[in-house]
Parts: structure tokens; sequence; C-alpha cells
């Protein structure tokens, strides 16, 4: 059967419409609660057409919790269904729902809300969330730690995961155990990392509720050796002492040892078998033996640790034909 839409039928509808329209106001004590502090939701109603009771029910989650009104005499009344909520009248035509301060617990945090006339939900408000207004939870990009090399530029960053309100108001870093604020932008760079760096970093953030917990990021600096700042080779009778200075880190263990070549060899290296003997801080010394005069040779230095090597830079002597017996062969070249 097909239906004329007459002009009754037309108002009739437009009745209809207007009356689910029908908007309550639903308004929290606070933009944002806060944890242990009473919060309490305001409903601003108005009787319906045709309707005498002056009450609202209040629901959470969809789930109805209590209603609360008054009587024609102006007595207030209200009927809970749930334990953790109080209800007030307002005025005669506002009512709330409170939530106790000891109630006020992450188990409200999100919760939808929402007012209704007690005889006809169509009168109504909107949905209403209740947010939890809390300090910044942080967290740095990298992991817990992260490795980087001597003078590499290293950048770590400090990201907020959860905070309410969500303006954040600035950050904090420091170094774990010192009080002393080094950064205060959302990251921190390092423009060139040195063996001081080798340390934990921590960043805050805060926003008008305070500021967060510490999220930590471990600097791991990886010692590969140093190469030397000096080398020296002289040559003697049938050997030749090589001696460089070079700085040896504290932390890591690391050990060097001694390669020559001959002018008859084509620059092919091998490993001298001897000792390196510590002079003084950082001075370093190997006597290379069983050398054969009328030829040049060549050293250099191969300092290894955990984390790599390095090698020196080539120091080459003479061995000439003639041996002075207790002195020095002709010359060197470093």
């Amino acid at each position: 059967m097909i239906y004329q839409v007459t002009p009754f039928l037309l108002l009739f509808m437009v009745i209809i419409h207007g009356s689910t329209g029908e908007q309550y106001n639903l308004t929290g004590s606070f933009p944002a609660a806060i944890l242990g502090k009473e919060f309490s939701w305001e409903c601003s109603m108005a009787i319906p057409p045709n309707q005498n009771i002056n009450a609202v029910r209040f629901f959470r989650n969809s789930t109805y919790v209590g209603t609360v009104g008054r009587f024609p005499n102006g007595t207030c009344v209200s009927d809970s269904l749930h334990p953790r909520y109080d209800y007030q009248c307002d005025t005669d035509h506002v009512f709330s729902l409170i939530i106790p301060a000891d109630n006020m617990t992450e188990y409200e945090n999100n919760s939808m809300w929402q007012c209704q006339y007690y005889g006809d939900g169509r009168y109504r408000s909107s949905n209403q969330f209740l947010k939890i207004a809390d300090t910044p939870v942080v967290a740095v990009d990298q992991s817990s730690s992260v490795d980087v090399s001597l003078g590499d530029q290293l950048t770590v960053r400090c990201t907020v995961l959860k905070s309410n309100p969500g303006v954040i108001l600035g950050y904090e870093w420091s170094v774990l155990g010192d009080n002393d604020v080094i950064g205060r932008e959302s990251y921190f760079t390092i423009n060139r990392v040195s063996i001081n760096d080798n340390k934990t970093l921590q960043c805050r953030a805060r926003n008008s509720m305070g500021i967060s917990e510490p999220a930590d990021v471990r600097i791991n600096v990886l010692l590969a050796p140093i190469s030397p700042r000096f080398i020296k080779a002289l040559c003697f009778e049938e050997h030749a002492d090589v001696v460089w200075v070079t700085s040896t880190p504290d932390l890591i263990e690391q050990k060097s040892f001694v390669q020559f070549s001959s002018s008859s060899t084509a620059k092919e290296f091998s490993n001298a078998s001897t000792v390196v003997n510590s002079t003084l801080n950082d001075i370093y010394s190997v006597r290379v033996t069983n050398l054969f005069p009328d030829a040049t040779y060549t050293f250099r230095v191969v300092t290894m640790n955990q984390y790599g090597h390095v090698t020196s830079r080539d120091a080459s002597c003479y061995v000439n034909k003639k041996i002075n017996e207790g002195k020095k062969i002709l010359s060197f070249n470093s």
C-alpha cells in the first residue's frame, strides 16, 4: 500500500522529529576530573509538554545508574543503583550526579555519561566523556639503550604517550643522578660523542597537572681504539725499536701489536712476535729482532678491542750493510 504524505502527516512528522531532537545540557564540574577529587555531572532539564514529573535519570556507558528529582512539595529524592554515586537537586530544573573523592579512580576514566528525562528518554543530553587529568607519560623513541661511536652525532627524542590535558608546557633532559637540566626541547642532540657521554639520559614532560616520571635511555659509547698520535722507528744492529704514543681508555681492555715489512717483501706485513712494553703512561715500545742489513723496514702499530681496530701510519728506518758495533745504523725516516 502507498501512503500519500498529507499536510497533517507532515506536521505530525515534524513534531515527532522535534521531540527526539530535544537536548538537555550535561556539564562536568571540571573540564577534566582529577584522581582523588570529587567530580559531578550537572544536568539542566525542562519538563516536556504533557509531563509533570520533575526528575532525570543518569546513564553510565549506556547503563542506568540512578534517578534524582523533586516532589511537587520541593523535596529532593533520589534512587541509586550504584553505590559509587550520590545525587543532589541544585535548582528546580538542575540535578547532579556526584562522584565522591574516594570513588574518583581510574575506573571512571573515559566513561560515557548521559542524562534523560525520567518519563521520556527522547528528552536527553548528548553523550559526554569523563577524562581524568594526569601528568604526562613519556618514552624515549630509541630503545632503553643506544650504541654510538666516538665522534658521531646523536639525537634522542622524548615522546609523550599520554597526557591530559594534552598541551605540553615543556620538556626537561637531565643525567641520571644529577638534577641539573641540560636540555628543554623534545629532543636532545650530542653533536660530537665523547667518552664523557657514556651515561644515562632522562627526559620528562610537563603539563598543567605537573611533570612526568622520567624515561631513561642509556648511551653506550663504543670505545673503538684511538690511533697512535706519534710513532717512530729506530734501526740498530739486527733489530729495530718502535715507539708510539696512544691513549688507552680506562673502561675498555685493548691490546696493540707491531707489524713490519721490508723492501724485499713488497710491503707484505708480518706480525712481530715480541711483547709490547709500557715505558711511561701512554708510551709503548716493541723491539723487533732478526733484521737483515741493507734493507729498509716499515713498521706500523695495530690497536684493537671488542669494538674494532685501528692502524697507525707507517714509520720506516734503514739498516746499512756496514754495521758499526754499538751505534745506530746510518739514518731513519719517520
